[in-house]
């Protein structure tokens, strides 16, 4: 599950290609030593990333990730059959992680 999280809250910037953009509290819940119960409250996202991201920087991994693993079968399910992040516009928009080193 944190892979998962940190894909939906890492972006990469100018300055860091993994860059965290997200907050997380995190409660672990003990009996004795063992612990009993972990909740992972998230607090912040930035969302200007989301609906306007900076030229120069990424969108959240996520977004790469998801469209990068749809089958053929799954793009058209979803009707991106000839889409990829350098031509969703979604993605477009922000700096392509392929063309980064």
């Amino acid at each position: 599950s944190s892979v998962v999280l940190k894909a939906l809250g890492t972006a990469g910037t100018a300055s860091n290609k993994d860059s965290s953009r997200i907050g997380r509290l995190i409660e672990f819940h003990y009996h004795g030593l063992q612990i009993t119960r972990l909740k992972i409250n998230c607090y912040f996202l930035d969302q200007t990333r989301i609906v306007s991201p900076s030229q120069t920087e990424q969108n959240y991994h996520i977004f790469y990730q998801i469209l990068a693993g749809l089958s053929t079968e799954e793009r058209s399910k979803f009707y991106f059959p000839h889409y990829d992040s350098r031509t969703l516009h979604y993605l477009s928009q922000a700096a392509d992680p392929l063309d980064s080193p």
